[in-house]
């Protein structure tokens, strides 16, 4: 005689409850890895600010040889048809100024890489500074540990 086929039936396909626990899972995954992937991404678009304030430190430098002064503008130094000049990507305007405490733009200036559009919300590094003696610098809206070191 043949049994029960109800009894003798194997399961097959997942239950609800296991669904949801792969579900969970996986969002303490996404929680835990996205915020360290955003700062992976921030401190990646750091090296285009870097890259730019190198490259218009050298822009000042052939300025000045050229003009025995550096400039503020940064149109002069070729860099943007605006002023601030903005990065290839957007993502820093660069901007110069004189060096302060007693300097003139003739004789000294400071670069700033001020962070912008997606790269606003990097709160360690929220801008980047190189002078004409190469001293690099940064600032950060999260506290004020941001050291050379955290923004270079």
């Amino acid at each position: 005689m043949r049994g029960n086929h109800a009894t003798h039936r194997r399961q097959r396909g997942i239950t609800l409850i296991e669904l949801m626990i792969v579900v969970a899972v996986i969002a303490i995954l996404a929680a835990i890895g996205y915020p360290s992937y955003r700062d992976y991404v921030r401190r990646s678009h750091r090296a285009e600010g870097k890259s730019e304030l190198m490259n218009a430190a050298a822009l000042q430098e052939k300025f000045f040889s050229n003009n025995n002064t550096y400039t503020t503008d940064m149109t002069a130094l070729g860099l943007d048809n605006t002023d601030p000049a903005v990065t290839e990507r957007g993502f820093y305007s660069i901007d110069a100024a004189d060096c302060g405490a007693g300097g003139t733009i003739a004789t000294c200036y400071v670069l700033t890489a001020t962070a912008q559009g997606g790269q606003s919300d990097d709160s360690k590094c929220t801008s980047m500074t190189i002078d004409s003696q190469g001293t690099k610098g940064g600032a950060g809206a999260q506290c004020n540990c941001a050291t050379a070191a955290t923004c270079w």
